[in-house]
């Protein structure tokens, strides 16, 4: 019994230390208000692709003068295949296309000297003959002609998509052979975040959730939407992999950029008190209570902040009249005149 007379007589004493330090500190009426937590996630640019151009054939580069990082158009010409193999490939498909026109020319005049004489010196055999062969000519024509094509854009390197140069995997001058990697573009557009959360966070977020990305740099935040969770995509097992993508693309970005992304939790209508109320001793959060004859330490579990105010989940209900500013002072310092005159 006598301990618990003393435990008692302890918190009156610090209630009454607390009425004494608290002095003119300013109070507000708890209110609840409606509010969304906002989970912070460090995140970085990760690019959702690369595109690699290979050349088309065998040939030697030229005019190649791209670095990385240079940003590059769709269909923007980059080189071109030059070098004796390529040339005479070339040669030997516009040889192609110049015998065929002159076949189909040969054919053409035939089938007309046979048309003419039809039917009094020639036969409908001769006739039909005639015409295949000038359909057989034309045919050569379209199929040498576009051999040619096609072997004439090979020596061309274009961009298939507009994006930045990641890596130059070849140099001007040099012999590539057909299929050899050139360079990597990295596709404007395909770039997402990914990120880790911990602790509360991993089970606060979900597919679908709403915030925004802060480049370390500074600039404009960008709006982004979590289209996937990765359970047990991080390294030391304590949380998971957050993957959001931009909502509209922003120029700017590039692979490797880190910030911060903060998602949009769901609307919560709870008790809010401001930040500089709270108090942490000892591992647990407190807000002090003013009464009509005194003060007291209620123990509360905060929610979430945002902008200079705290939702508090549990602990503290509205009508709840407590100290807004001066709370540290007030709390320790009861302590120390509670103990300082023993």
């Amino acid at each position: 019994m006598k301990f618990i007379f003393a435990l008692v007589l302890t918190l009156s004493a610090f209630a009454v230390g607390m009425a004494y330090a608290a002095g003119a500190s300013a109070t507000i009426n708890v209110v609840s208000r409606t509010g969304h937590p906002g989970y912070g996630v460090y995140a970085t640019v990760e690019p959702v692709q690369m595109l690699v151009l290979r050349a088309a054939t065998t040939g030697t580069l030229m005019h190649f003068n791209i670095k990385p990082g240079d940003r590059v158009r769709r269909g923007e010409r980059l080189a071109r295949l030059a070098g004796p193999t390529y040339v005479a490939a070339l040669a030997a498909d516009r040889a192609a296309v110049t015998a065929a026109r002159k076949a189909g020319v040969l054919a053409h005049d035939r089938l007309r000297v046979i048309q003419a004489r039809y039917p009094l010196l020639s036969n409908r055999a001769a006739l039909d003959q005639a015409k295949l062969a000038l359909a057989q000519a034309e045919a050569d024509i379209v199929r040498t002609q576009a051999h040619l094509a096609a072997l004439s854009a090979k020596g061309t390197i274009a961009t298939p998509a507009a994006g930045t140069v990641s890596a130059v995997l070849r140099g001007n001058g040099e012999r590539v052979a057909a299929g050899e990697a050139i360079l990597r573009i990295q596709p404007n557009g395909a770039l997402w975040l990914r990120g880790s959360v911990y602790g509360k966070t991993v089970t606060a977020v979900h597919v679908g959730m709403h915030g925004v990305f802060r480049p370390v740099g500074g600039g404009e935040p960008i709006p982004v939407r979590v289209i996937s969770l990765i359970p047990g995509a991080v390294t030391d097992g304590l949380g998971m992999g957050l993957v959001p993508v931009p909502v509209r693309v922003h120029p700017r970005w590039f692979s490797g950029e880190s910030g911060l992304v903060t998602l949009e939790g769901p609307n919560v209508n709870e008790p809010v008190v401001p930040s500089s109320a709270l108090i942490l001793d000892q591992g647990h959060w407190w807000v002090i209570e003013a009464l009509k004859n005194g003060f007291k330490a209620v123990r509360i579990r905060p929610d979430f902040s945002r902008d200079g105010w705290t939702w508090i989940a549990s602990g503290l209900k509205p009508g709840v009249k407590v100290v807004a500013t001066g709370t540290y002072l007030i709390f320790h310092r009861a302590f120390a005149e509670q103990y300082g005159g023993e």
